[in-house]
């Protein structure tokens, strides 16, 4: 069977539902196309750690197979934190002495949306020779930076998400208030259903 393998952060991975495995927008997308789920993505990833889980599972995916990869916020980092002896992902709330530091220290707006151009490019090269789609949890942060004039152009390959964001999904039923319930699941899927060839 010809398998989804999709990669992201939290909103992949379907926090805040209750039966993620079930519920979460990769394995509702394969049951339309009859593919199998190989969701990769993870709570709280970054931009960096996502590019890192597909090049880890890179010789997985065939030719056959269809690539998802829903981009994140451009302010989380993957990095190794000497307190915790540890690679990890981080972002401006996280709570350890190196996070505090790094956004205290070093990150800077426009080296993360540098970062995120550089592993959207690194997304397109990896998966060039795959099926592969580029979506965003939410884009309007560097659609919205004129100042520094990058652009995401609509190639054929990458999937623009309702007014700029699937942030925007947000429903009462989330266990967390934060993250798309089982009906903004739903329409992501459908969404993204909408924009695929397989």
């Amino acid at each position: 069977m010809n398998k989804l393998f999709t990669f992201g952060c939290s909103y992949t991975f379907g926090a805040g539902l209750r039966n993620p495995k079930k519920d979460c927008w990769p394995v509702v997308l394969s049951s339309y196309i009859n593919y199998s789920s190989i969701n990769m993505a993870k709570s709280g990833a970054s931009n960096d750690y996502i590019v890192d889980s597909i090049l880890k599972n890179l010789n997985q995916i065939t030719s056959n197979d269809l690539v998802i990869v829903m981009m994140t916020w451009p302010n989380r980092k993957l990095i190794y934190d000497y307190d915790l002896n540890e690679i990890k992902n981080i972002h401006p709330n996280s709570d350890t002495k190196t996070a505090k530091n790094f956004y205290k220290h070093i990150h800077h707006e426009y080296l993360g949306i540098l970062n995120f151009f550089q592993n959207y490019n690194a997304i397109q090269h990896l998966l060039r020779n795959k099926n592969f789609y580029i979506t965003f949890t939410d884009i309007k942060f560097i659609l919205k930076q004129q100042q520094y004039n990058l652009k995401i152009t609509k190639d054929d390959n990458v999937i623009i998400p309702p007014d700029l964001a699937f942030s925007n999904l947000l429903v009462d039923g989330s266990n967390d208030d934060c993250h798309p319930d089982e009906q903004g699941h739903i329409k992501i899927a459908n969404f993204l259903f909408e924009h695929i060839t397989v």
